[in-house]
């Protein structure tokens, strides 16, 4: 399909979802999804979206490997800003103030922008001993501190706005994703694993639990996002689920996507993002009643 039919195709799905003309009930049934969660949004993204981050006003931006450009989207998918990044972006993160933050893939560089793609800074990434620096995940805390895990040193390193090297802290193997909760503490999925640590913002080890789900099999978990009431979200790629759990890592809910989830971001009101890179799409999840 061609891509103004693409964009006309999604359109209308967003409108005739959000105006009831297509059912929660059967946009859940296609999507699988289990208890209160509906569908409410897909907007096709071409090339396939790597890393998803959502603004302070709901902004939804997408960082795409293939062509080297973040795309920022409303909620509901219309197309806001686009920039190109100079190399091979990864994964992405928003401050409370707007601000957006990228790592570069096999790199050791956080680049910053405005919320209209404006270059604010390149920061470069160090820490105790690591020899070289990869990093991956990447998170903003609600004070506007930077956290960015380093995968083949087993760290997470903190960075004041400014790019200023504030403290840094081992986590037990590598990290899938992190995540900053709004009381400021940090939430990390362990690579091949189906953990959640959870580590104060001054890294110290608060706790851990193990992520189940319903008639998954062997669980690896992938992304994290912490939603505004301290939600926190996972992604099981292998069983293309999303677990919620309470900030305290009690089970709340579940349900299923179709496609690859290559980045996961919590929006206002409870709503949940999914960069299905499989699908070349953003999906949008309701998950309060």
């Amino acid at each position: 399909m061609k891509q103004h039919k693409r964009v006309a195709l999604a359109a209308l799905t967003i409108t005739l979802l959000l105006a009831g003309c297509v059912t929660p009930q059967a946009a859940n049934q296609a999507a699988g999804n289990i208890g209160e969660v509906r569908l409410v949004a897909q907007w096709p993204v071409e090339p396939p979206p790597n890393g998803i981050a959502v603004g302070p006003g709901g902004t939804v931006y997408v960082t795409i490997n293939n062509s080297h450009r973040v795309v920022g989207y409303s909620p509901v998918g219309e197309p806001l800003a686009e920039w190109p990044v100079e190399e091979e972006p990864d994964a992405i993160a928003a401050g409370p103030d707007g601000t957006v933050y990228v790592t570069i893939n096999n790199s050791h560089r956080v680049v910053r922008y405005g919320s209209a793609g404006e270059l604010l800074g390149v920061y470069e990434v160090t820490c105790r001993d690591c020899g070289v620096i990869e990093t991956n995940g990447i998170a903003v805390g609600p004070d506007g501190s930077i956290l960015v895990t380093i995968n083949n040193s087993h760290r997470v390193v903190h960075l004041s706005a400014a790019g200023e090297y504030l403290d840094e802290w081992a986590i037990e193997g590598a990290a899938a994703g992190i995540a900053a909760g709004p009381e400021g503490t940090v939430y990390v999925t362990i690579n091949n694993s189906h953990r959640v640590v959870h580590y104060s913002a001054a890294g110290e080890l608060l706790g851990s639990w193990e992520v189940t789900c319903r008639d998954c099999g062997v669980i690896e978990t992938n992304g994290i996002t912490v939603g505004s009431d301290g939600s926190v979200y996972v992604t099981i790629n292998n069983s293309h689920r999303v677990v919620q759990h309470s900030a305290s890592g009690e089970y709340v809910q579940e349900w299923a996507y179709e496609g690859e989830a290559a980045g996961l971001a919590a929006g206002p009101e409870g709503l949940v993002y999914i960069a299905d890179q499989a699908g070349s799409r953003v999906l949008a999840f309701q998950t309060r009643p």
